[in-house]
């Protein structure tokens, strides 16, 4: 079960042109500390909204082992859940106004006061049932694996404004993984994995949400189809006393991959101020390859050296055109070419090492640093047109981060007790993870591929934890 009700507040004021008598009625009304709302005048104010996300979610996961004999054991199991996500806004605070009215000020418009719901109020639901089966297999020098699943995925959406209920869309999916180990000996073994991944698409891509739409019946996306996920694994695995290793490569072709954003077509082309809808963009495949290496070597008994090596290369396949119907009826075409351009927020360059000593029995100390490069911005496919198609994304500066970790084990009376004391980002690094190519929220909005042009988020700055932990 998880329960949760919060959001976010931000300034939200209506704009209308104020002629010399509104200007000084609104100095006066300051001068005599006076609420500045909306007169006959046309005076208006600003308030403090909140955008409100409230979740309910229930689940229940049921799981059995079976042991048939030495070499098989079976187990499946259920996994059935309940969601509703509550989404609105509402006026949060009115800073010293009476009431207030949204957009420009009209004696027709509906007046809010502090608490008010406005401009959107849905329950996103979403339903869940799946089973899901696995076959184990050891004998002698192999071990090897079956996985198969099914579900079905029941999104829904109701208008709390209209009371409007949207027909439920069921989305069916499924896995299949297999994979097998052979050991030559104590030290040395192979491993290959291999599965298909058929993936129900984000709700955001199957129920629309974001009011563009005059009727309540246009909030069903017009195009979906499921992620189709395809990936072949092979490995070597080496185990000494003092030296251990890992080394595996992979192949991931990632169909119908799901956008960061959806990309929104005008619902009226010649009309410069016509509401603009998002859409899906079905079809667009994105291939990950890449190498991971790791390795952890103990000259003596105390002390541990580790390493980690992760090259990738991820690039989407697409170039693409897509013809589809608006739920207002009208038919568009939509073209973007992102062949070669690398998948965003994600460093396809990782190396990182730690040192792990443990001078007395129970108490370490840990210093860990990883460094990391080839991470891109997220593309936006109305971006990529005519002489941009194909252009690479903003490629974000590289950064290190590090870590210090230090625990002590140790007996109190009968009772085993851990303390543990963690400092992350310890060199208090200032480091991009994520960012958004050409983002036309900022203003000025840029399309230059550049710093300039993104959007980013910010990784958290050094901060530190602590914990005591008694097991009775």
């Amino acid at each position: 079960m998880s329960l949760g009700n919060g959001g976010g507040l931000a300034p939200e004021g209506a704009s209308i042109e104020l002629d010399d008598n509104d200007q000084r009625d609104i100095e006066q009304a300051i001068q005599d500390n006076q609420p500045t709302i909306f007169n006959p005048d046309g005076i208006s104010n600003t308030i403090i909204r909140a955008s409100r996300n409230n979740h309910k979610w229930y689940g229940l996961l049921s799981t059995l082992r079976y042991e048939m004999n030495e070499n098989i054991t079976i187990s499946g199991g259920i996994d059935g859940r309940t969601y509703n996500g509550d989404h609105f806004r509402q006026v949060h605070d009115l800073l010293g106004g009476t009431g207030w009215q949204e957009g420009s000020v009209s004696p027709n418009a509906p007046v809010f006061l502090e608490g008010d719901k406005y401009e959107f109020d849905y329950t996103g639901k979403v339903r869940s049932a799946g089973l899901f089966g696995l076959i184990e297999f050891k004998k002698d020098k192999w071990a090897s694996f079956l996985n198969l699943s099914a579900s079905n995925v029941n999104y829904g959406y109701k208008n709390n404004f209209t009371g409007f209920e949207l027909d439920p869309v069921d989305v069916q999916s499924y896995t299949a993984k297999i994979g097998a180990t052979y050991n030559f000996n104590d030290a040395n073994s192979i491993f290959f994995n291999t599965g298909i991944l058929d993936k129900a698409q984000p709700y955001k891509n199957v129920i629309i949400t974001n009011f563009w739409s005059v009727s309540d019946e246009g909030q069903v996306a017009n195009n979906f189809e499921n992620e189709k996920i395809r990936a072949v694994e092979l490995g070597y695995s080496f185990k000494s006393e003092k030296f251990s290793a890992n080394v595996n490569g992979y192949y991931t072709i990632w169909g119908n991959k799901p956008l960061d954003r959806l990309p929104v077509i005008a619902e009226d082309e010649s009309d410069p101020e016509s509401d603009r809808i998002p859409v899906n963009i079905p079809g667009i495949d994105a291939l990950h390859t890449g190498i991971e290496i790791d390795f952890v070597y103990k000259p003596i008994k105390s002390l541990a050296l580790e390493g980690l090596a992760s090259i990738g290369d991820w690039t989407w396949q697409s170039g693409e055109t897509v013809e589809g119907v608006l739920p207002n009826g009208v038919a568009y075409t939509y073209e973007f070419d992102a062949k070669g351009v690398h998948v965003g927020d994600a460093a396809q360059l990782q190396l990182g090492g730690q040192v792990r000593y443990e001078p007395i029995k129970g108490f370490y100390v840990k210093f860990k640093s990883t460094y990391f490069d080839n991470n891109y911005a997220d593309f936006q496919p109305e971006n990529l047109q005519g002489d941009n198609g194909g252009r690479e994304s903003w490629k974000m500066p590289s950064y290190f981060l590090s870590s210090f970790h230090t625990g002590y084990n140790f007996k109190l009376n009968e009772t085993d007790m851990n303390v543990r004391f963690n400092v992350l980002n310890l060199m208090d690094a200032v480091y991009l993870t994520d960012a958004r190519d050409n983002d036309d929220f900022n203003s000025p909005s840029f399309n230059d591929f550049d710093a300039k042009s993104a959007s980013v988020f910010y990784g958290q700055g050094r901060r530190w934890n602590m914990s005591i932990q008694a097991n009775f």
